[in-house]
């Protein structure tokens, strides 16, 4: 019972701090006299949405790139081999 009380108190709450949403001048419009209770469309409006951002690297950013990505694999493959070789020396100590 108690929840229901504190949902019910944050729902009123949310709606009356949320105001008037997508409206293009929320001072100049007339306030409700009654707390209304907005439910959220599936999906996602077009306010969400993401203009696709548009990047050229340079060669030099490229090349920086294709360094880290060269340590990374050295990285990953040496630890790999080094875990393998414990598996198959464990493996065979038993």
């Amino acid at each position: 019972m108690k929840l229901l009380a504190v949902l019910s108190v944050l729902f009123a709450a949310n709606s009356v701090l949320a105001g008037e949403v997508g409206t293009p001048n929320p001072s100049s419009e007339v306030k409700a006299e009654k707390v209304e209770l907005a439910l959220a469309d599936k999906g996602a409006g077009t306010s969400w949405s993401v203009e696709p951002l548009k990047f050229q690297a340079t060669a030099h950013q490229t090349a920086e790139l294709n360094k880290r990505v060269d340590q990374m694999n050295a990285e990953i493959s040496a630890n790999l081999d080094a875990l393998i070789a414990e598996k198959v020396e464990a493996s065979l100590a038993n």
